[in-house]
């Protein structure tokens, strides 16, 4: 199993010669394993999630999960609240939070479920392993109950018949063997593309030593099961072929983890110098609006999100703006302009840590999308100190 390593983000870790996981030092062969690891933001433009910050320093990005490399380094990164010395006991508390705020975001909500939740304590392990190891938990529980099979049409030469006898087939092969027949018939078979989805990314994800125990050991299970499955050359597109009804909506809540799985986790090599790794990576600042947008929905208030507005559309050409969120009344009429922002505020600092140019877009927003009435403008950030008042 990998060593780990537990930051926050924008974490500076220190570049030795040694790794020395007690005092957050890695070696240099980890950093420069560690600069090919990237990951896609919300546009789909590949991103790094650490940079240099001095000769023997890296810093992390605004990523929050974890990546395993292939030298047996695991680095978990949490949220940047996650502040001072992390103990045992806090790094449970911070992955708990955010637990939950992937489950509760649009972010593939369908992660975790509150049914599943309860098998495996939350905050016992870093994120990846805690996912993985709550999909096979589930996944291996659902199989055992019975596997999906489906009908597949079988042809048949033989002396017997069974099904229907495809008569053309067999007048052709009568001046071969007259004592055969062709026949047709449906047979139940688990060989489709639902089970072989799974059977392939337990394959996949055995070979990850990083898993726990528990894990490595549901996965290998969960091949056995389906033994006679075949394996297939497995691409993301076939997780849009696989169509649900009746007959096996059981099984869809975890072939959307399997697809999330797939699409987030599984091993690819960088174009760079072929460095294969493991990673489940979040982009914070994102995470955090999907997390505000949840709330706002438990709260009743109407809100459209990421909605444009385009404004002085009586001019040649139209200005046009997306504030994170509006909020609006009981006649569709916005009332308040809302910015959430990923920072940790201080009371030490002006602005309390905010800048002057969040300032001035968010009071572009209020003026730019209703230019008649005054309406109001917020900053939700995330509560870190107790400086402030509610």
């Amino acid at each position: 199993m990998n060593e780990l390593l537990t930051i926050t983000e924008h974490a500076e870790i220190t570049v030795s010669k040694i790794r020395d996981i007690k005092h957050n030092v890695i070696s240099e062969e980890d950093r420069n394993l560690l600069f090919d690891v990237a990951y896609k933001d919300k546009k789909g433009k590949s991103r790094y999630i650490f940079s240099h910050n001095g000769k023997n320093k890296i810093k992390a990005c605004s990523i929050v999960g974890s990546v395993s490399i292939k030298n047996g380094l695991t680095i978990e990164i949490l949220p940047k609240f996650a502040r001072g010395h992390l103990t045992e006991e806090s790094k449970k508390s911070y992955r708990k939070t955010l637990i939950n705020m992937i489950r509760v975001s649009n972010e593939k909500n369908f992660i975790t479920s509150h049914s599943q939740s309860s098998k495996i304590p939350m905050g016992e392990m870093p994120l990846t392993n805690y996912i993985i190891e709550l999909f096979t938990v589930s996944l291996l529980d659902t199989l055992r109950q019975g596997i999906h099979t489906t009908y597949t049409k079988e042809i048949n030469n033989s002396s017997y018949i069974r099904g229907g006898i495809l008569v053309s087939k067999t007048i052709q092969n009568k001046f071969i063997d007259k004592s055969k027949v062709y026949t047709s018939y449906n047979k139940h078979s688990a060989i489709n593309l639902l089970m072989q989805v799974f059977r392939t990314l337990s394959k996949i994800l055995i070979q990850d030593e990083n898993l726990s125990y528990t894990a490595r050991q549901n996965l290998h299970d969960i091949y056995l099961l389906l033994d006679g499955v075949e394996i297939i050359n497995l691409k993301s597109e076939d997780f849009e072929r696989v169509v649900f009804n009746r007959l096996n909506d059981k099984y869809e809540i975890l072939f959307n983890q399997a697809s999330f799985i797939y699409n987030k986790y599984t091993p690819f090599s960088s174009k760079i110098n072929a460095t294969p790794f493991w990673s489940i990576l979040f982009d914070m600042d994102y995470l955090f609006e999907k997390f505000i947008a949840y709330l706002f929905k438990k709260s009743g208030i109407k809100f459209k999100e990421q909605n444009t507005t385009d404004c002085f559309t009586d001019l040649d050409k139209i200005v046009s703006a997306r504030p994170d969120f509006v909020l609006e009344n009981i006649n569709k009429e916005v009332i308040s302009v809302v910015d959430a922002k990923w920072k940790l505020l201080s009371s030490k600092q002006s602005l309390y840590g905010l800048n002057a140019q969040n300032f001035w877009q968010l009071f572009s927003y209020m003026n730019l999308i209703n230019q008649k009435e005054q309406i109001s403008g917020y900053f939700i950030v995330p509560k870190n100190s107790d400086d402030f008042e509610d």
